[in-house]
C-alpha cells in the first residue's frame, strides 16, 4: 500500500547535479595545488576522492581554492558550496518524508488512534446521514464529540474505500476502520468494548439492525442505536423488544418536522384539505403516514404521483391503517412526476386552488424542475414543496408559494434526540429548514 508524505530517496534533479558537481569538482581540484606542496597538484583518483569528500563534509590537502588557474578556482568554489547545499536539501527531504510517514502510520493510524479512546461514538455507515450526523455532534454535542485533548471521540467504520466523505474524516483526523460493520472483529477493531454509543446509519436498515446486534453482544453496556426506514421492519423490531436496540428513521422525523414547521399552519382550520405526494420513496410513505397522523379526523385528501403508482397504491392500502380509505383507486396517478400532462390532469380533476403540492423523491434537480413545471401548469397560488438534502440560498425571496424542505435541516434536532443527545443553550439546530417563497 502506498503511503503518501514526501519522498524518500533525493529527488531525480538532486542526483543528475550531484554527478555534474562531482565531475566538475574533480576536473577544477586536478589543477589546484596542495596548501603544503604548492608545486604539485592531485592526480586524477586523488581528484575524485576529494571532490567525492566535499559532498560528505570531508576536508582535503587542497583547502579553501585560493592559488591555481583562475577558471579552476572559481569552478572549485562553485563545487565547494553546491555540493553541501544538495547534501542539505536531501538530507531534509528524506526527514521530512521520514517524519510524514511515521506520523501516517503510528501518529495517524486509525487503529492506534482508536486505542486511545474511552467512551467514544463507534458511527457506522458513513453516507450523507452519516456525514451529517458528524457534524451534528461536532456543532451541538462537542464536549462529548471530542477528547479532553481536543482529539476526536468518533470513530468511523465504512467499508466503501472510495467512499466520497473519506478526505474530510482524514482532513478531521476522525479514525475510519475500514470493514464490514457486521462483522465482530471490525467493531471490535473501532473499539465497541469501550464505546458509549454505537450508532449504525447505513442505507441499508438490515445491516444497521445487524451491527447494532452484534454490538450489544461485544458490549452490554453500549448503546446500540440504528436507523431503519422500512415502517414495517421497525415495526417487527419494536415488537422483539429482548433486542435491546433503539431505533429511529429519519425520514419519518423530517416528515414530522415538516408538517409542523410548514405544512401545518398553512392548512389551518381548513376541513378538507388536499395533498398531492409526487415520489413515494422513504420520505414520501412518511410523509403519508404522517399527514394522516395530523389531519386524519378531517376530511382529508392524498394524491399520489408515481412511475410505479399502481404497485404503491396496492401497498398503501395494505399496510397502513385505513389505507383502503385514504388511498381509493382514483388517487393514484401512476405517471413520471416530470410530465406536464399528469399535473394538468390533476387540475382539471381536483380543486388544488388551495392545496399542497410536496416532491418527495431523492433527486434534488429532478424535484426542482419539476415545482417550477408544476408551477407553469398549475400556477404559482398553491404551495409547492420540494424536498432537497442541503441547504439552498438561491431561492431566497422567490416571488410564488414554491419552497424548499431541507431534509438535512428537518432531521437535524429529530436525530439528535433519537441518539439521546440535546444540543446545549445556544446552539441553533434544525434552523432554515424551509426557505423559498414569500
Amino acid at each position: 500500500m502506498k503511503i503518501p508524505g514526501g519522498p524518500a530517496i533525493p529527488r531525480i534533479w538532486q542526483i543528475p547535479a550531484a554527478l555534474f558537481l562531482f565531475l566538475l569538482g574533480m576536473v577544477a581540484l586536478r589543477e589546484l595545488p596542495y596548501q603544503a606542496e604548492p608545486e604539485r597538484t592531485p592526480g586524477t583518483a586523488e581528484a575524485a576522492y576529494y571532490s567525492m569528500g566535499l559532498f560528505l563534509g570531508m576536508e582535503n590537502p587542497i583547502g579553501f581554492p585560493r592559488e591555481g588557474p583562475p577558471w579552476a578556482v572559481w569552478l572549485a568554489r562553485l563545487v565547494y558550496f553546491g555540493s553541501p547545499l544538495i547534501l542539505a536539501s536531501a538530507v531534509i527531504e528524506g526527514v521530512v518524508g521520514f517524519t510524514r510517514r511515521f506520523a501516517k502510520v503510528y501518529l495517524a493510524n486509525p487503529e492506534k488512534q482508536v486505542a486511545r479512546m474511552d467512551g467514544h461514538y463507534v458511527l457506522c455507515g458513513l453516507g450523507k446521514h452519516g456525514n451529517m450526523l458528524v457534524d451534528l455532534l461536532f456543532a451541538a454535542a462537542p464536549d462529548k464529540a471530542r477528547r479532553p485533548d481536543g482529539g476526536p471521540n468518533i470513530v468511523i467504520v465504512e467499508r466503501n474505500a472510495e467512499n466520497e466523505y473519506l478526505v474530510d474524516m482524514e482532513t478531521r483526523r476522525i479514525p475510519v476502520i475500514m470493514g464490514d460493520m457486521t462483522v465482530a472483529d471490525t467493531l471490535q477493531r473501532a473499539g465497541i468494548a469501550r464505546a458509549r454509543k454505537k450508532i449504525a446509519i447505513s442505507g441499508d436498515d438490515i445491516a444497521n439492525l445487524d451491527a447494532a446486534h452484534i454490538a450489544r453482544k461485544l458490549n452490554r453496556d453500549v448503546a446500540a442505536i440504528c436507523q431503519v426506514t422500512d415502517v414495517q421492519l421497525q415495526k417487527l423490531v419494536h415488537q422483539a423488544a429482548k433486542l435491546e436496540i433503539d431505533t429511529f428513521n429519519s425520514y419519518d422525523v423530517a416528515a414530522k418536522n415538516l408538517i409542523q414547521m410548514e405544512i401545518r399552519p398553512q392548512v389551518g382550520a381548513a376541513q378538507a384539505p388536499l395533498f398531492v405526494l409526487a415520489g413515494i420513496g422513504r420520505f414520501g410513505r412518511m410523509m403519508a403516514e404522517n399527514l394522516i397522523r395530523t389531519f386524519g379526523d378531517r376530511a382529508l385528501k392524498i394524491l399520489i404521483v408515481d412511475r410505479k403508482g399502481e404497485h404503491i397504491g396496492r401497498v398503501l392500502r395494505g399496510t397502513m391503517p385505513e389505507g383502503e380509505k385514504y388511498f381509493p383507486e382514483g388517487s393514484i396517478y401512476e405517471a413520471d412526476i416530470m410530465d406536464p400532462f399528469v399535473w394538468r390532469q390533476i387540475r382539471d380533476e381536483n380543486d388544488v386552488s388551495h392545496g399542497t403540492i410536496v416532491i418527495c423523491t431523492d433527486n434534488d434537480v429532478s424535484n426542482i424542475n419539476t415545482a417550477l413545471m408544476i408551477e407553469d401548469q398549475i400556477g404559482r397560488d398553491i404551495l409547492v414543496v420540494s424536498r432537497m438534502f442541503r441547504d439552498v440560498s438561491f431561492m431566497e425571496g422567490r416571488e410564488g408559494r414554491f419552497k424548499i424542505a431541507v431534509l438535512s435541516k428537518l432531521i437535524e434536532k429529530g436525530i439528535l434526540e433519537s441518539i439521546g443527545e440535546r444540543a446545549p443553550a445556544g446552539i441553533a439546530v434544525g434552523e432554515r429548514a424551509v426557505v423559498g417563497g414569500t
